[in-house]
């Protein structure tokens, strides 16, 4: 067989496999879910699946990276729109975020479960792509802070900490209270006006 073909069939492998994964994951877990079942569910073998892969974290590993950069996109397009100041740009790019992970809550519970227990060879090939959102979000603290909603000393750092910490805190909410889309996103906004009112520049001193 042709080297580029065994390729293209590597590869058609591959897909077919993350595919069944991300399904999988999303409607009964992480932990409930076996190789036999993603292959099954795939149309493969058994084998094929650890021909492409070295287990199911090395398959976990690789939906997180691939979903996650799709996330940064979608957050990026949303901060790229620059509508409202930088409070309501805020809220925008976080409220992409969730519309974007709503798709799939169940998989976001257990990726964020997983980030506890990976390997630090995962966590090191990852991170540039796992803190964008990051990145994201302690740009638009710095707008805000130039554009004068924020105080000139305020630490952007930690701001931008307490921010994403409330915005993966409240998956939880949707997951485990049946929070929908839209009452996550106004909780959120509800955090993000808490935030910078307590950084907000002081008019009464």
């Amino acid at each position: 067989m042709p080297a580029t073909r065994r390729e293209a069939m590597k590869l058609a492998t591959r897909q077919r496999v993350l595919e069944a994964a991300r399904d999988l994951f999303t409607e009964q877990g992480y932990a409930a879910t076996t190789i036999r079942e993603i292959a099954v569910r795939a149309e493969v073998s058994t084998g094929s699946v650890f021909t492409t892969f070295e287990s199911k974290e090395d398959i976990l590993s690789t939906i997180i990276l691939e979903r996650q950069n799709e996330l940064n996109a979608a957050i990026a397009a949303a901060r790229s729109a620059r509508s409202g100041d930088a409070r309501a740009r805020l809220k925008a790019a976080l409220a992409a975020g969730y519309a974007y992970e709503f798709q799939r809550l169940l998989l976001v519970i257990e990726q964020i479960g997983a980030s506890w227990t990976w390997s630090s060879q995962f966590e090191e090939r990852s991170r540039p792509s796992l803190l964008r959102p990051f990145a994201f979000v302690r740009e638009i603290l710095v707008e805000a802070r130039d554009e004068g909603l924020l105080r000139t000393g305020v630490d952007v750092d930690l701001l931008s900490d307490m921010a994403l910490g409330a915005y993966l805190r409240n998956f939880r909410h949707a997951c485990f209270q049946k929070w929908t889309l839209e009452r996550t996103c106004a909780a959120m906004a509800a955090q993000v006006d808490m935030l910078f009112d307590g950084a907000a520049v002081r008019t009464d001193q």
